[in-house]
């Protein structure tokens, strides 16, 4: 089972060129991916866009306040990500429960900062 970052396998999407590396965690799928069409830069600025959501159920896991997706995340940030998912079997449940309150979950500002530095 994939754990963390430097075991995913990305590929490229020739429609829009870019890349993509899903994987399964606990009852979670994880997407993270970076290209000229995505909140992400890649390898080389250590930036990416993740999603996750329910495998069984297909439903989104809001990851900030205001959307599913997260963007500008490093290495180390989704190895955290894929730390929890793994052991919080109730992160889904949780992260729409602050969404709908309108509370700031743990990782809404994750890649909020990093952000600037490619704007």
């Amino acid at each position: 089972m994939i754990k963390q970052f430097s075991q995913l396998v990305f590929e490229k999407n020739t429609h829009n060129n870019n890349w993509y590396a899903q994987v399964n965690i606990g009852m979670y799928t994880m997407s993270v991916g970076y290209g000229p069409t995505m909140y992400g830069r890649g390898p080389e600025h250590d930036a990416y866009e993740v999603a996750v959501w329910e495998t069984r159920t297909d439903d989104d896991v809001p990851l900030t306040s205001e959307n599913d997706v997260i963007g500008w995340v490093d290495r180390e940030e989704i190895d955290s990500l894929m730390h929890v998912l793994l052991t919080e079997p109730m992160f889904g449940e949780c992260c729409r429960l602050l969404k709908r309150t309108g509370y700031s979950a743990r990782f809404s500002n994750i890649g909020r900062f990093r952000h600037r530095e490619f704007a």
